[in-house]
Parts: structure tokens; C-alpha cells; sequence
């Protein structure tokens, strides 16, 4: 019935393929249209465009997979893309750079300074949320907290502030629990977003609240920590912490913006520098051996916005490659499981 359906049609040979052989034809014979499209978007027309976006996000990782940097470099990316190869920290970026994360969600990762000021135009190019909660500790709201409020209401956003007590404590159900009530009392709906503002506690619990009100909620990123914005925030790990262990309640749920203000680390103590700097050097251990010999010749202070581009850079290979952790993912517990332990049991 096929065969004589495709005669009907015109064809003159019906082939029998496999799914990976379909998706390499489809990649293929879309070529032209997606470079296409991707040269309009990167015109002056469009300067702030990020990426290209249309279809099923999903769809188009799967055959992305066929060839990665080709699908980054044309059609994901836009004219924004960092994906390049690796050079220590000799080159600095410009006011703003971009790294697009591949994963089941489709996302940028804008890096630079001053970007604070710019997250309202930023979140409104990446959700169509007409509403926005931030969520910061009592730590960071009093630093950040107008910044971003004002930008996200110039952007045309109804933004309002949420904070917590600051710290590793609370990071707990109790506390999600309370952010989720009060995501109901303030009537959120699956049409708004949350924003969190903060380390790596803020943008575990502000995204694992995303993750579950409302059975799934956009949520932006806003990393103010070197630690935060070098991991946590990319990837879409979310969760919050049990007396038994560190999360292991949570979900994957990826962000559909991360925003990483480099000037926000002007304000951290030294030790907490310094957890950005641990996983920095991670990062160069696992993945990238030139970009380690960097670290070792050159103060990192000096080159902020090109170390965490880079950290980001090696994150988001991965996260595209085995975004549930399933196994090559868990190459980024390095060190990290140890470390855990020694936390649970005399910290």
C-alpha cells in the first residue's frame, strides 16, 4: 500500500531506512533553509537575536547529535556562539558573550558585566512570562534586589521580591515549601516565571520551586556567585536537601535563561571566591588540559568573563552529551562526592 501510495505521489524508489538514517537525511535536506534563517537573524535587522527557534527544540538536539559543532555553529547558536576550541584565558570577550546549552530545553548562557542591568530585556527576549517572582537570599537581595526589579519592570515585567535566610540551612522542604506557598498566595500561573538570584542555593531551591508548581514553571538563572555561574546554575539540576543527605529531592528542569553578571563576584568573601576557583580547576582536570596550564600562569581575577565562559562552555558539552546523568555526566562529581561526605558527617 505504501509503494503504490508513493508511485501515486510521483517517486520512483521507495527505500527502507532506520531511524538514525531518516534523521541524518532530514538534517541534511534542511541545511539551506536553517542557514538561511539563521543569516537573517544574525543581520543587523536582528542584532540581539541568540539562537534559532522553531519546531520541536527536542527534536532538533536529536539531530543535532549527527553533527554537533555544525548544528551548534548554524543552528542553534546564532550569531552569539562560544563553542570553539579551547585557549586558556589569553582572550577576553566583549561586554556580553553567549553559550548556547544544547540539552532537552534549548538555552542561552549570556556572560560579561553589568548585565544585571539588562535582565529585563534579557528575560523578556527568552519567556513570554508576563509575570516574574525573584527569589534571593537576605544575603543578595539588598545588593541586587532594586537592580533587578527595576530592569525586569522597564522590560515591561511585573517583578516582585521573595528572600529567605541566607545559607546551606536553608536549604530544606521547609523552606521550598514555604516559597511554594507563597507562590500561591501570590497567584502565579504556568504564564509567569520565577528568576533566581543568588549562589548555588538559591538556584537549586528557586528551580526545583519552578520545576514543581504547577507541575512546571519557566525560571531564569541569576547566578551572583563564581561557584554558581562555573556550574550550578547550567544544566538544570535542581533540588533541596534531606537530614539524610545533600539533594536528594529534586528534579532536572532546565532554565530558559542563565545570566552571569561576572561584576556580582566583586562582592564575594575569599573562601567563597575561592569554591568558584575549586571548580574551576575541575574543570580543567577533567576536560581541558590547556585551559588548566591557563589557570596555572595567569591571575583568574583577570580574566573572569573568559574563565566562566569557558567553565560553561565544558559544562554544556557535557549536559548535551548526558543531560540525566546517566553516565558521562557523572564525570562532574569529580571531587565533589568526597567532598559531600566529609560535609555530612563533621560539618
Amino acid at each position: 500500500a505504501i509503494w503504490e501510495l508513493a508511485k501515486a505521489l510521483g517517486f520512483g524508489r521507495l527505500t527502507r531506512s532506520t531511524p538514525e538514517e531518516h534523521d541524518r537525511i532530514i538534517a541534511y535536506t534542511s541545511q539551506l533553509a536553517h542557514v538561511v534563517s539563521c543569516a537573517y537573524v544574525g543581520s543587523p535587522s536582528a542584532p540581539d537575536f541568540q539562537g534559532f527557534s522553531a519546531g520541536s527544540f527536542k527534536d532538533m538536539t536529536r539531530v543535532a547529535r549527527l553533527n554537533e559543532d555544525m548544528w551548534t555553529e548554524l543552528f542553534l547558536a546564532g550569531p552569539g556562539s562560544s563553542k570553539r576550541p579551547s585557549t586558556g584565558m589569553a582572550e577576553e570577550g566583549s561586554a556580553m558573550e553567549t553559550v548556547t546549552v544544547a540539552a532537552s530545553r534549548v538555552y542561552p548562557v549570556h556572560i560579561g558585566g553589568g548585565l544585571l542591568d539588562r535582565c529585563g530585556e534579557l528575560t523578556a527576549a527568552a519567556t513570554a512570562a508576563g509575570r516574574c517572582l525573584v527569589v534571593s537570599d537576605d544575603t543578595v537581595a539588598p545588593l541586587y534586589g532594586a537592580r533587578v526589579l527595576a530592569s525586569l519592570e522597564a522590560a515591561g515585567l511585573q517583578a516582585s521580591l521573595y528572600t529567605f535566610p541566607a545559607g546551606e540551612q536553608s536549604k530544606n522542604l521547609t523552606t521550598y515549601g514555604k516559597l511554594l506557598e507563597h507562590m500561591a498566595r501570590e497567584k502565579l500561573t504556568r504564564s509567569d516565571c520565577v528568576a533566581a538570584l543568588g549562589g548555588g542555593v538559591t538556584g537549586d531551591m528557586a528551580g526545583f520551586a519552578a520545576a514543581t508548581y504547577q507541575r512546571g514553571i519557566d525560571y531564569i538563572q541569576m547566578p551572583t556567585t563564581f561557584l554558581a555561574a562555573s556550574d550550578s546554575s547550567v544544566g538544570g539540576k535542581t533540588a533541596v536537601d534531606l537530614p539524610a543527605g545533600k539533594n536528594l529531592v529534586g528534579a532536572f528542569w532546565p532554565p530558559r535563561l542563565v545570566l552571569c553578571d561576572c561584576d556580582t563576584f566583586q562582592t564575594l568573601p575569599e573562601d567563597t571566591f575561592a569554591d568558584g576557583v575549586a571548580e574551576t580547576l575541575k574543570h580543567g582536570l577533567i576536560a581541558d588540559a590547556a585551559f588548566f596550564d591557563g589557570l596555572m600562569k595567569q591571575p583568574i581575577r583577570e580574566h573572569l568573563p573568559a574563565v566562566v565562559r569557558r567553565n560553561v562552555e565544558i559544562k554544556a558539552a557535557v549536559v548535551a552529551e548526558d543531560e540525566y546523568e546517566s553516565g558521562k555526566r557523572k564525570l562532574l562529581n569529580f571531587g565533589h562526592t568526597l567532598a559531600h561526605t566529609i560535609e555530612q558527617h563533621y560539618c
